[in-house]
C-alpha cells in the first residue's frame, strides 16, 4: 500500500494515526525504514495472525513446505517404508541424529511433532531442516528480522509466483551475503527448536534431497547435538526466574555493580526504554527465545534493568489471619531450615566481599528487586549476607500450615540458585566450587522429597 504524505515546514512528515493503524494494525511501535523515495512502517513485533499475512506466508512457504519436499524435492533411495523408526519417548532425538551421522546416512528424519519436522542428512551431515508451521518458515523469519515486510512478501508473489523466495529475494533487495546468512541461522533454528518436543514419533526414510535446498552450516551433527541438549538446559535454568513477556522492563536508576556482558546482553540493554515488553524488547535486539532468555536473566538478576510495576491498587482494611500461628515446634523446624540457607548466604556474601567490595550487597539484593511475590515482603540480604528469620516467619504466617515448609525450602532455593549465579560470575572458580559443595552437605536434611 502506498499513501502520499506532505512534509511539514521542518522537513518532517506526520503519519496520521488512523493510517499508522491501518498499516500496522495493534502494533505499540513500528519500524521505518526508507527505500526507493519511501518510507516503510512495519511493526516491532510481528503478529501472524489475522489479516492478510498468513495467506500471504502460506504461498511463500508452500514450495518448501514439508509435505511438497518430500513429495517432490526429496529422491527416495527405495519405494518401501522407512529405514528404521520409533517413539522419541523410547529413543531420544539426540541419539537419533547421532546414529544417523554415524552411519553416514543420507535421507530425511522426519519427526512426527508438533509441528511436524523434517530434518535432512547428506553423509551423515545436516544440509536442510523444516518445519510444517507456516511461522517458522523462512518468510517469517525473515518477518521477524525486519529484513523483509508484509508489502515485500505480495511483491515477491506478484513478481515470481512459481519460486516467491527469489521474487522475495529481488522485492527487498537483500544482499545476497545476508540473505544467504539469514537461511543458515533459520536452518539452524529449525533443528534447535526440534529438541524442545520430547513426545512424538519418528522416521528416517533413505534418500537424497534436492540439491539447491542444502545449506552449509558450521555445525557438524555431534555440534547440533551437544547446543540443542545446551539451550534445553539453559532454559530450564532460567525459565522459572523470568518475568512474562508482557512485563515492561526499565533501566534501574542506581547501578552499583560491574558486570561484563555479552553481545546479546548488550544488545538488549541497548533496547530497555521504560516502555517495551520483554517479547518487545526481544523483537528489537533480534534475539532467538533462548538468547533472549538468557539476555533478561542476566540484566534481572546483576541489577541492571528492572521490572517495571503497575501501579498498586489501594489496599483493602487489613483482615483478621486466615490461618493459625506457628508452633513452638514448628516454629523451630522452620528456623533451622532458614539458619542452614543463612550460612550458605554469609559464606556466598563473604566471598563476593572479596572480590567487589560493598557492592556484593547490592548484587545479592537486586533479586527482590525483581520480583513482588508475598513471600519476600521485607526480606532482603542484611550486611551480614544473611536474611531475617522473623521477617520469613512472619510471611510463612500467612500460609497453609501444611505447606509452610515446602514453600520455604522453594522459595529459599530460588534464593539460593541466584546467589550461587552470582558467585559464578564474580569469584574464583575454585570458590564457587567449595560453597556449593557446602550447600549440599547442609541443606540435605532440609531439602523436599
Amino acid at each position: 500500500m502506498r499513501k502520499p504524505l506532505a512534509l511539514n515546514s521542518d522537513g518532517s512528515v506526520t503519519v496520521p494515526q488512523e493510517l499508522v493503524r491501518e498499516l500496522v494494525g495493534a502494533a505499540r511501535e513500528v519500524i521505518l525504514e526508507q527505500r526507493d523515495s519511501c518510507i516503510i512502517l512495519s511493526p516491532l513485533k510481528v503478529s501472524f495472525a489475522g489479516g492478510n499475512l498468513p495467506k500471504l506466508l502460506t504461498a511463500c512457504h508452500a514450495p518448501e513446505s514439508l509435505a511438497t519436499i518430500l513429495e517432490s524435492r526429496f529422491k527416495r533411495g527405495s519405494a518401501g517404508p522407512a529405514q528404521f523408526q520409533g517413539d522419541l519417548e523410547v529413543l531420544a532425538l539426540n541419539d537419533v541424529i547421532m546414529f544417523v551421522a554415524a552411519s553416514r546416512k543420507s535421507g530425511a528424519l522426519v519427526l512426527e511433532l508438533e509441528p511436524r519436522r523434517a530434518i535432512f542428512f547428506i553423509g551423515g551431515a545436516v544440509v536442510f531442516a523444516v518445519a510444517e508451521k507456516i511461522e517458522q518458515s523462512f518468510a517469517a523469519f525473515l518477518l521477524r528480522r525486519h529484513q523483509v515486510t508484509e508489502a515485500d512478501l505480495g511483491a515477491g508473489l506478484q513478481a515470481d509466483a512459481a519460486d516467491p523466495l527469489a521474487g522475495l529475494r529481488a522485492a527487498a533487495a537483500v544482499p545476497p551475503p545476508e540473505w544467504d546468512e539469514a537461511r543458515r541461522l533459520w536452518m539452524e533454528g529449525n533443528v534447535f527448536a526440534a529438541f524442545g518436543e520430547s513426545a512424538g514419533n519418528f522416521q528416517f526414510i533413505d534418500g537424497e534431497l534436492d540439491r539447491a535446498l542444502h545449506l552449509a552450516t558450521d555445525y557438524t551433527a555431534t555440534n547440533f547435538v551437544m547446543e540443542g541438549m545446551r539451550r534445553i538446559d539453559e532454559m530450564a535454568r532460567v525459565k522459572g526466574q523470568l518475568p512474562p513477556p508482557d512485563a515492561v522492563l526499565r533501566v534501574s536508576k542506581e547501578i552499583s555493580v560491574s558486570v561484563k556482558l555479552a553481545p546479546t546482553e548488550e544488545a538488549l540493554l541497548a533496547k530497555v526504554n521504560g516502555k517495551r515488553t520483554v517479547e518487545e524488547l526481544l523483537a528489537a535486539a533480534g534475539l532467538d527465545e533462548v538468547d533472549g532468555a538468557k539476555a533478561v536473566f542476566t540484566l534481572l538478576s546483576s541489577g541492571l534493568v528492572q521490572r517495571v510495576e503497575p501501579a498498586a491498587p489501594a489496599k483493602a482494611p487489613a483482615a483478621a489471619p486466615a490461618h493459625p500461628p506457628l508452633g513452638a515446634a514448628e516454629a523451630e523446624e522452620l528456623r533451622g531450615v532458614i539458619g542452614a540457607f543463612n550460612d550458605i548466604f554469609s559464606a556466598a556474601y563473604e566471598a563476593l566481599k572479596l572480590e567487589s567490595g560493598e557492592k556484593a550487597l547490592v548484587a545479592l539484593n537486586a533479586f527482590f528487586k525483581q520480583t513482588t511475590r508475598g513471600f519476600y515482603h521485607g526480606v532482603i540480604f542484611s550486611p551480614q549476607g544473611t536474611l531475617s528469620e522473623e521477617a520469613l516467619l512472619a510471611n510463612l504466617r500467612e500460609v497453609e500450615p501444611e505447606i509452610r515448609r515446602d514453600m520455604l525450602v522453594q522459595e529459599m532455593n530460588e534464593i539460593l540458585y541466584f546467589t550461587l549465579y552470582a558467585l559464578k560470575t564474580g569469584v574464583n572458580p575454585d570458590v564457587e566450587r567449595g560453597i556449593v559443595e557446602m550447600a549440599r552437605t547442609l541443606l540435605k536434611p532440609h531439602q523436599n522429597t
